[in-house]
Formats: C-alpha cells, sequence, structure tokens
C-alpha cells in the first residue's frame, strides 16, 4: 500500500520544486550534456525560468497525496527535461533520496516539512586530459560508500513521456529578458607581470582559514568587480589567486592579473593544458596551503567535476564558476545555493557587439535598416541582457535610441505614421 503524504501539500510541493532547480542547475553547470538540447541553453538560474518551473511542477504534483505516485510524476517530469542517462547521475540520485526524505518526514508546527538531508560519497579518480603537461592526479583512491559504487541501483525506473508532461515543461520556457543585474565590467590594466612555479610559497597564508581562487584563464576571465561579488559569496578572505594560461598568447592580460596580485601559471600551447595543469595543481590545495577552507574552481570546462568532487572529500568548500553569457554563475557544491552575477559590457563593448549585430543581420537578410527592436531581442537572445539593461546602468534616465543618436557610427531614422524605430551603420559614401 502507497503511503499517504503527511505534509502540508503545497508547502511540501514547493520544497520539491525549489530542489528540483538546484538539481537541474547544477547539472547545467556541471553536466549540462545531461540536458536535452532544447533546455540547455535556458538560463534556469534566472528567478523568472525558476518560478515558471515550480509553479507548473507544483501543478503537477498536486494530481495526487501519494508519495509513490508523487515520485512517479516527479520523474515523468524531468524525463521531459534530460536525458535518461541523467537518472544514474549523483546529482539526480541525490534528489530523488531528497524528495522521499521529504514525503516521508513529519510536519512541523507551522505545516512545513523538515528533513535531514544526506550526503553521498562517489569514488574519483582525476585524470588529467590526454596531451596535457600536467600529470594524472591518482595518488590515492578516493573511498566509496556502498550506494555509490553502482549507481544505477538507485536510479528510477524508465518512465515514459507523454505529450501532455512535454507541453508542461515547455511552458517553462521564457524568453524574456531576467532583472538580475549586479555589476558592469570595468578593465584595471597595470605593471608588469610575474610568474610562478608549481611549489608557490605558502607561508603568507598559514594564518587563519583562507579562500583560494584557481582560474582557468584561458577560457575565463573577469574583473575586479566579479573578484568582489565572489568575496561576497565565500565566509573566508580570498587571499590565494592562481591563474594558468599561455601567456605568451594572451597581450597584456598578465599584467593586468599580476595587478591584480594574481599568481601567473604558465603552461604550453595545445588544447587543455590550461584544464590539465590546474588540476594537477588543484588537487593538492590541502598540501600547498594548509588552512585554506574554500576553493573556486573557476572554469567552463566539464573536466573539472572530478577536482571539484576531489577537493570537497577532503575537507574543502567548493565553488564552483561558469559563465553563461553574460551572467556568471556560482555554484556553492556542497550546499546546492547559486549565485548569478550579471556582468554588463562597457559602452565600448556594447557598440561593438550592436555593430556585429547589425552587419550579420544585413548580411543574412540584405536589407540595410533594422528595426530597433529586433535588435534588442537579438541582443537579449545573444547576451541574455537587455539593451536597455546596459544603457540605464551606464546613462541613467536615457534610452537605448538616445544613445544611437549621439552615436556617430548609427543612423537612426523614424518614420511619423510608424511606431518602430529602424537603426544602420552609418557609412561614408564611396569616394568617385
Amino acid at each position: 500500500m502507497s503511503t499517504v503524504l503527511t505534509a502540508d501539500n503545497s508547502t511540501l510541493h514547493s520544497q520539491i520544486g525549489s530542489k528540483v532547480c538546484q538539481a537541474i542547475i547544477a547539472i547545467q553547470v556541471q553536466q549540462p550534456e545531461l540536458l536535452l538540447d532544447k533546455y540547455r541553453d535556458i538560463p534556469w538560474q534566472s528567478s523568472r525560468h525558476q518560478s515558471g518551473l515550480v509553479n507548473k511542477l507544483t501543478e503537477i504534483l498536486g494530481q495526487t497525496q501519494d508519495e509513490k505516485l508523487t515520485q512517479q510524476l516527479l520523474q515523468k517530469f524531468l524525463r521531459a527535461l534530460l536525458s535518461p542517462e541523467s537518472f544514474s547521475s549523483p546529482i539526480l540520485i541525490n534528489l530523488f533520496k531528497e524528495v522521499s526524505q521529504l514525503g516521508s518526514s513529519k510536519p512541523d508546527g507551522n505545516g512545513a516539512s523538515t528533513s535531514k538531508i544526506s550526503e553521498s560519497e562517489s569514488e574519483t579518480n582525476l585524470n588529467v586530459p590526454s596531451g596535457s603537461s600536467g600529470s594524472t592526479v591518482n595518488d590515492e583512491p578516493i573511498k566509496s560508500t556502498p550506494e555509490t559504487e553502482n549507481p544505477t541501483n538507485n536510479a528510477p525506473q524508465a518512465a515514459i513521456v507523454d505529450q501532455e508532461t512535454q507541453e508542461n515543461v515547455d511552458t517553462t520556457k521564457d524568453t524574456s529578458e531576467s532583472n538580475t543585474s549586479e555589476s558592469n565590467t570595468s578593465e584595471t590594466t597595470n605593471n608588469t607581470p610575474g610568474a610562478i612555479d608549481d611549489n608557490t610559497n605558502n607561508a603568507a597564508y598559514t594564518q587563519g582559514g583562507v579562500a583560494v581562487l584557481l582560474l582557468d584563464a584561458e577560457n575565463l576571465q573577469f574583473n575586479s568587480e566579479t573578484e568582489k561579488f565572489l568575496s561576497s559569496v565565500c565566509n573566508y578572505p580570498i587571499q590565494v589567486k592562481v591563474a594558468f594560461a599561455n601567456w605568451c598568447r594572451k597581450g597584456k592580460l598578465d599584467a593586468e592579473l599580476h595587478a591584480r596580485n594574481y599568481d601567473l601559471i604558465h603552461v604550453p600551447s595545445g588544447r587543455d593544458n590550461a584544464d590539465g595543469k590546474m588540476i594537477t595543481f588543484g588537487s593538492s590545495i590541502n598540501q600547498r596551503f594548509p588552512n585554506a577552507k574554500e576553493v573556486f574552481v573557476c572554469s567552463s570546462d566539464n573536466v573539472m567535476t572530478n577536482l571539484c568532487n576531489h577537493m570537497m572529500q577532503n575537507g574543502l568548500n567548493v565553488f564552483r564558476v561558469v559563465k553563461q553569457g553574460s551572467n556568471l554563475t556560482v555554484l556553492d557544491i556542497q550546499s546546492g545555493k547559486t549565485h548569478v552575477h550579471t556582468v554588463l559590457p562597457t559602452m565600448e563593448q556594447f557598440v561593438s557587439q550592436i555593430k556585429d549585430i547589425i552587419r550579420e543581420e544585413e548580411s543574412r537578410t540584405g536589407n540595410q535598416w533594422m528595426k530597433l527592436s529586433k535588435m534588442s531581442k537579438i541582443f537579449h537572445n545573444k547576451y541574455h541582457i537587455g539593451v536597455n539593461q546596459v544603457v540605464s546602468h551606464h546613462f541613467q534616465g536615457k534610452t537605448a535610441k538616445d544613445i544611437f543618436l549621439e552615436h556617430a557610427e548609427f543612423a537612426v531614422h523614424h518614420l511619423p505614421e510608424d511606431l518602430e524605430t529602424f537603426i544602420t551603420l552609418f557609412k561614408l559614401p564611396a569616394k568617385a
């Protein structure tokens, strides 16, 4: 006989929805290939998309009070979002355990369900990508619990996704602009670069707990404002900052990072060399910096997942930092919480981005003029921020049209009988 859920249904379903959102964001950050193609690039970290998903899932789960059927409906809902392989992933296995605990726990005085969330450990071998200059990190096998040695035993049974479920999930897709604006980008450039080898001197970092920031500068870069945001997320001061790249190919970036107190580790040219060196370095964080308590792993490469797991099993709290469009997503792996930082372009970058959009559209359609509304939509879809959001940040009280009128690179036209504003690039006539 199935168990009837004891917690207040609306509260319980809201809690389940929240945990599902956290799981989907974690998958998007760590294993995006597990998301179906049509949902892979949706900014799930935005409150708008999370709210839509929670509301839809709450509506679906509201069809029953039976715990077993709730699990089945949840599985069906997730199969419309995720690939079958995702159900054997530790993230979903842990999600279903948490949902089961929520359903079987007793409600407190407010009708809310309370449960203790268990954390599963998985056996992890840190393999450096082939072709890298780093070595394979596998000094000691990491112990696994019996239930994680064969995660497929805990995976839920396959459920058939019908058309109704697919349509329900599709309603959570929302292309309107997210309102998560945090800061702009303002670059700092100064002085001469410096570099270190792997044997970084740790004497300065032995007093009190510290946070360590590891940056794969080959695929992710951010400015001092973003660093301030990262500092607001962690509990310890970021006193160690190490960047990995082939500095011969990075122009003035080495000087910029050195001026911001980064230690620089050079890697040879070649694919995944920065990844390999970062994994090798990061796997011995405890030995290099004995008082390290937290680590930011700043890289959009999925190969860093095993490194994160390894550091967590060695007692470190790990933050995974990835960039998706103009959003920098920080995932606290231990708690599952996410923090989103919107990186707004400078006006110079913004103007360059608009020019590129106009050129691409003219090349595609052969039409020189472009509607401002269409250009704004393309900009938002491409960079996940709004044109007016950028303009209002740099120039309060002004609109996008005002900016284009002030820049000589653009030509703006407005027909009296038409509500639309048209924009194009100003081109001098060719000399005879």
